[in-house]
């Protein structure tokens, strides 16, 4: 798929949240609409700000229509686009709340 195609969709993307031991630690699920995708990043518009997830690890499917919730807050998604699914290792706890309000943030050597 193009990633021009992709921009200006609605997509509803579940997180999950794994430490370096790759234990489970906690879902999030968010929504926005796709802005750009550049520099390997997806970058979504959100009521509560830009959001921006690694492209490349996302898992994207076309959504059936229909109306869907988001877990965590309750919030109604009429007719995405676009569902997603997509797996972040954190160093620690501390660093879901982060990603939860700004989204993945590419770690630095």
């Amino acid at each position: 798929m193009e990633t021009s195609e992709l921009v200006g969709k609605v997509v509803l993307v579940g997180i999950s949240f794994y430490d370096k031991k790759r234990t489970f630690l906690e879902d999030y699920q968010t929504h926005g609409t796709i802005d750009k995708i550049v520099d390997g990043l997806m970058i979504l518009s959100r009521p509560q700000g830009k959001f921006q997830l690694p492209y490349e690890g996302c898992e994207l499917q076309k959504a059936k229509e229909g109306r869907y919730t988001e877990k965590s807050t309750g919030v109604l998604i009429e007719n995405p686009d676009y569902l997603g699914s997509l797996h972040i290792m954190v160093r620690d706890v501390g660093e879901i709340a982060h990603c939860k309000t700004v989204g993945y943030q590419p770690k630095k050597e």
